[in-house]
């Protein structure tokens, strides 16, 4: 399964029940099919920016930033909204227009971090191109970003 399903079923699973430790979410993960580690576990835990809060119970849970982002993807969301310019897509791809000197960060960074729709980034001073495997992807990597760039 994909580091997005894999995401997706962490949201789903700590607002359902309180997970105390990146043991427990292994747990969890590999009872519904996840062949996980606990190193994978605690890189989704920093990329998602799950903080452990005291639910309404007091115990110390998993939960997710609300607001702040945090980790990787706070980082580009900052960059973002410092340096984003505009954008245009034609099918699965879509150019993305910066200021100059930041495009090569922030299209390592989406490389990175949406590696699994898409299939390449290229960059240069002041713009990058995201390649996606097909149209669906692209509009999912860019409503993620537009989110990104809201928080």
């Amino acid at each position: 399964m994909s580091k997005k399903q894999r995401h997706q079923f962490i949201e789903q699973l700590i607002a359902e029940q309180p997970i105390s430790t990146q043991e427990e979410l292994v747990d969890r993960l590999k009872e519904n099919g996840f062949d996980v580690t606990q190193a994978t576990v605690s890189r989704d835990i920093r990329q998602m920016g799950l903080r452990k809060k005291e639910n309404s119970q007091g115990i110390l849970c998993y939960q997710i930033a609300k607001k702040a982002m945090s980790g990787e993807y706070g980082h580009l969301g900052k960059m973002l909204r410092m340096a984003y310019r505009s954008h245009k897509q034609n099918h699965q791809m879509m150019v993305v227009y910066t200021l100059p000197g930041s495009a090569p960060a922030i299209a390592n960074a989406i490389e990175t971090l949406y590696e699994q729709q898409l299939f390449t980034v290229l960059s240069n001073d002041n713009r990058f191109l995201m390649i996606a495997y097909n149209e669906q992807g692209i509009k999912e990597v860019w409503h993620s970003l537009e989110q990104l760039m809201e928080e």
